[in-house]
């Protein structure tokens, strides 16, 4: 058996007894992947171990997609298609990007048997879980507007490069301008985006790209403006 299969074998052991307890927290687990659908929103969990140069490495990816359409803010900040690879992403037949990682390391192989991803006790996985749902507690309260909506949908306002992933997701501001988008308010999202009274450095809403980098309200302000959105 090939090493990388190997270690796919253990991640899926691993998830199916993640799987027992998924139940309890709204969550389903199936191969790879954790999901659950929270007010119009799919989170994902995938989790991978990867052999690299110098140590064996699992990571646990979180990613958000709407079951709404991006189109506008892909767009707009000129994001490609994500290559979407696991079956249940193109089940929902929506978009993808990964917003957080975590990262456990083993020296080898003998290291991480040891460890026993697939026969830890019943807490552990229980510990998993819970992390999971708390951090799903938390980005549904962020995504939240200050007007009456509930969420009616949230575009993946993400990272094109690896420098763009310490873009605050909290932001109530933001994510109203999104809403409002989506609900083809472009007037009312503009009048907010010229009068937000913080500074581009307060704010802190760059996207980087290869010849430098762009301030996210300047772009959005800019697309409104010459109706490329």
């Amino acid at each position: 058996m090939k090493e990388q299969d190997f270690l796919n074998e253990m991640i899926i052991k691993f998830c199916k007894k993640l799987d027992k307890f998924s139940v309890q927290y709204d969550l389903k687990t199936e191969e790879f992947v954790t999901f659950g659908v929270f007010d119009n929103l799919l989170f994902i969990f995938e989790h991978y171990l990867e052999q690299e140069e110098t140590c064996i490495s699992f990571n646990v990816s979180s990613r958000i997609k709407s079951l709404k359409n991006d189109e506008i803010l892909c767009s707009a900040i000129g994001l490609e298609d994500p290559d979407l690879n696991f079956r249940i992403f193109n089940e929902y037949s929506v978009r993808s990007y990964p917003v957080s990682f975590k990262n456990t390391e083993f020296s080898n192989i003998k290291e991480l048997q040891e460890f026993a991803l697939d026969n830890m006790p019943s807490e552990s996985y229980h510990n998993f879980l819970k992390n999971y749902k708390e951090s799903i507690t938390d980005l549904l309260k962020a995504f939240k507007t200050d007007t009456s909506n509930a969420t009616q949908g949230f575009y993946d306002f993400v990272y094109k490069f690896e420098d763009n992933k310490g873009i605050f997701w909290q932001d109530r501001t933001l994510m109203q301008v999104l809403l409002l988008l989506e609900l083809n308010q472009k007037d009312q999202a503009l009048k907010i985006l010229k009068n937000d009274p913080r500074t581009e450095k307060e704010r802190k809403f760059f996207i980087e790209y290869d010849d430098g980098n762009m301030e996210i309200f300047d772009i959005l302000i800019y697309s409104i403006e010459n109706k490329i959105i």
